[in-house]
């Protein structure tokens, strides 16, 4: 069995509202009337032998029969609705959510007019959901767990939403097919909410209505020029997004949304120098997630940043990708100078905390070799050179004792810690520390 478990790097521009108020209600109801729900006063079920106007229209999408029934809608519920309402806008979405519903339970009530059953549950409205989310965020991926993933090197894998969302359709069409409406559960509805889902997705892409409406909705004037860009992307209209994400950075510099947007519009239309401007700024700032910088990196290319924006990536996507948080260093190693020793060492420290220990050792000593070096630096790269000496497994036995005169003296081994000299200067490490010796010559050492 596959579960979709969401979007991969997917992020909300507002609170959806609407979603939780809807899920909340059907909570409550269902826990205070869940025993009651087929009969009696709180009976909020759509039930054809009352004949066509009734208010189970709108009340049976927020009734169900036990908890597992409750959770598992919710549960998809959560994986469309919210994107959605944030595509959509709150008053749009919960006109649509309620529209869906009615219609979807049209196929079951004439199927059994005048009948005395219950006809109640969001599958429904949450089939609309789900076509109208397939439709909408199609490319996008959506990441799923299967159940038999103990035989799997990777339990989770990912699909376009378009596969995930006409897969669940030919599921449900093939058991109404084999089932009709006695099976007890609504196919008919999960069908018929889809396909209207569907529908209204064209129609709103076809009309151009989201950024319009959107901008329209009351409460948020912020967004509106990231709404109508990214109702400019769906129609295809890659110069009006990129005026309206322009417009979004001149009302607010520090508009994060809006200038990832500009950076993957960039690169998608061959401007990789703007991408890359934009990624100067982005580096910077804490609310990107690493995914998302770690895709830009990929597609504008190393050789293309700037020394300092390199060095400050590194250090950003340690967590995400140490391998190419090391890459980074070095590539900002390469323009030499301050930025190119901290970028040595930093390389160095990554290497070192991955275990990566011959790394870690090479770069730094070419650290130590740097002029630019200062003094917290060096005794940066110098205690990563003698911790992945010691993690390596390098002997430390002392060297050929030197010719008389000459100013530098082998290391010596006291107490676990190494003592060496270097330009006159007495340098002390332990695993993970070095310290100046504040006297500044040889001598007896000091505490470790």
């Amino acid at each position: 069995m596959l579960i979709p478990l969401g979007l991969d790097d997917a992020r909300l521009s507002r609170i959806p509202w609407v979603s939780l108020s809807i899920a909340g209600a059907c909570l409550a109801i269902h826990a205070v009337a869940g025993a009651h729900v087929r009969g009696g006063g709180f009976d909020l079920c759509l039930v054809p032998a009352r004949g066509l106007f009734q208010l189970g229209w709108l009340t049976a999408p927020f009734a169900h029969a036990d908890w597992s029934h409750v959770l598992w809608n919710l549960f998809y519920f959560s994986l469309c609705a919210p994107f959605l309402e944030d595509a959509w806008g709150h008053r749009v979405f919960f006109g649509f959510y309620l529209a869906t519903g009615v219609v979807a339970s049209l196929p079951s009530f004439l199927a059994d007019a005048g009948e005395p059953i219950h006809i109640l549950g969001a599958s429904g409205a949450i089939a609309a959901c789900t076509g109208a989310f397939t439709w909408r965020f199609g490319r996008r991926p959506v990441r799923l767990f299967w159940t038999w993933s103990l035989l799997l090197l990777k339990p989770t894998f990912t699909v376009p939403a378009w596969a995930w969302g006409l897969s669940g359709l030919g599921a449900d069409a093939l058991a109404f097919a084999l089932f009709g409406f006695r099976s007890g559960i609504g196919y008919a509805a999960h069908v018929t909410g889809f396909l209207v889902g569907v529908g209204a997705a064209i129609v709103s892409n076809h009309r151009r209505w989201e950024g319009r409406l959107l901008v329209a909705e009351g409460g948020w004037q912020r967004s509106r020029h990231l709404a109508l860009a990214e109702a400019a992307l769906v129609a295809s209209r890659p110069d009006l997004a990129r005026r309206s994400l322009l417009a979004a950075l001149v009302e607010g510099p520090g508009d994060v949304s809006a200038r990832l947007a500009l950076a993957r519009l960039a690169l998608d239309h061959g401007r990789p120098d703007e991408a890359v401007s934009h990624l100067d700024r982005l580096a910077n700032a804490p609310s990107v997630q690493p995914g998302q910088l770690r895709e830009l990196v990929e597609a504008v290319g190393l050789a293309r940043l700037r020394p300092a924006t390199a060095l400050l990536l590194a250090e950003r996507l340690e967590q995400e990708d140490h391998l190419l948080a090391i890459e980074l260093a070095d590539a900002a190693s390469a323009a030499g100078g301050r930025i190119g020793a901290r970028a040595l060492v930093t390389g160095a420290e990554i290497a070192m905390r991955y275990r990566e220990f011959h790394s870690a050792q090479v770069r730094a000593a070419r650290a130590l070799a740097a002029p630019e070096l200062t003094i917290e630096l060096r005794a940066r790269a110098f205690a990563v050179e003698v911790a992945a000496s010691e993690r390596f497994s390098i002997s430390l036995e002392p060297e050929t004792p030197p010719s008389p005169g000459c100013c530098r003296r082998p290391p010596e081994v006291r107490g676990g810690a190494l003592y060496r000299a270097r330009d006159a200067t007495l340098w002390t490490s332990t695993l993970g520390r070095a310290d100046l010796d504040p006297l500044g010559r040889l001598g007896e050492p000091g505490q470790a």
